[in-house]
């Protein structure tokens, strides 16, 4: 599998584990919630339990569901585009790449601000429950310690690295 060089440096090792996710548009997001829940339990935690790495699940959660929100409320609503998510698990990181088919992450200033973590100027405001207030993006500036865009396929990577990063740390 081909990922950018700054991706594959962030594994620190090319035998990870692989898994996709596919989601379709979900106006109250419920059902989003459940598969992205049911991604941590049944997926990551089994996976991360076997290398001894306490998961703080919430975290992770808010962390992963973010991305697939915003594709379901700002991309998925409006196409007949699935979002995707890819996990790339290994020992010492994890990595999501997402990605819906849209235009916004084929933008320059968006992988500046994103990658930086600076706030877009195009942050908007909804009247939606659960969408368009920041903090979900506060959550993912917080933990992750790799923000990549890749404006070419219009891919968003984000990522935790369990040797850095104190929120993840190793069981006793």
């Amino acid at each position: 599998m081909q990922l950018p060089k700054e991706v594959q440096k962030f594994l620190k090792t090319k035998d990870f584990h692989y898994h996709k996710e596919t989601y379709t548009y979900d106006e109250e997001f419920d059902d989003l919630d459940d598969k992205v829940s049911d991604l941590v339990l049944e997926i990551i935690n089994p996976y991360y339990k076997k290398h001894k790495r306490g998961i703080p699940k919430n975290g992770l959660f808010n962390i992963l569901l973010e991305p697939i929100k915003n594709s379901n409320f700002y991309t998925l609503r409006n196409t007949d585009n699935k979002a995707t998510m890819e996990l790339f698990l290994s020992p010492f990181s994890i990595i999501a790449r997402c990605f819906d088919g849209g235009d916004y992450f084929k933008r320059e200033d968006v992988k500046f601000a994103w990658e930086n973590k600076l706030k877009h100027s195009e942050k908007q405001k909804v009247e939606k429950k659960g969408i368009g207030h920041g903090i979900g993006r506060e959550y993912i500036n917080e933990y992750c310690d790799l923000i990549y865009v890749d404006i070419l396929k219009g891919h968003l990577y984000i990522g935790i690295d369990f040797e850095k990063n104190l929120h993840f740390k190793i069981e006793e």
